[in-house]
């Protein structure tokens, strides 16, 4: 089981969006050094290999802040680098922790799927 914490950019552990370190991703790779400023300068971090490859993962993500990025993950709406916690495909089961506040978005963008499969019919 592996818990993650995550960003209102989308970063999830150190892996921050469109980063080096992202796009090492499938290359095989266990643990990553990297250097950012968004993490503060130098880190070490795990790879995105080794988040998918646990059995079960809780990604976190509270607050309105992280509301946009929660939706755009959830949805899958993203580019191939730009959601690093919307890539976070564990073994078994991924787990979204939120709140009210940070889920909101994605109610929202549900509710207007929702109605519109139902004016399909």
């Amino acid at each position: 089981m592996l818990l993650l914490g995550t960003g209102p950019d989308g970063h999830v552990g150190c892996l921050f969006p469109d980063s080096a370190e992202i796009k090492a991703s499938r290359a095989g790779k266990v643990v990553l050094a990297g250097n950012d400023a968004r993490a503060d300068g130098d880190f070490v971090a795990i790879s995105l290999d080794v988040m998918n490859a646990a059995k079960c993962v809780i990604v976190s993500a509270a607050g309105a802040g992280r509301a946009e990025m929660v939706a755009k993950a959830l949805a899958g709406n993203f580019g191939p680098f730009d959601c690093p916690a919307g890539l976070v495909e564990a073994e078994e089961e991924t787990l979204w922790f939120t709140d009210k506040e940070s889920i909101a978005v994605f109610d929202e963008f549900a509710d207007i799927e929702d109605e519109d499969e139902l004016e399909e019919e």
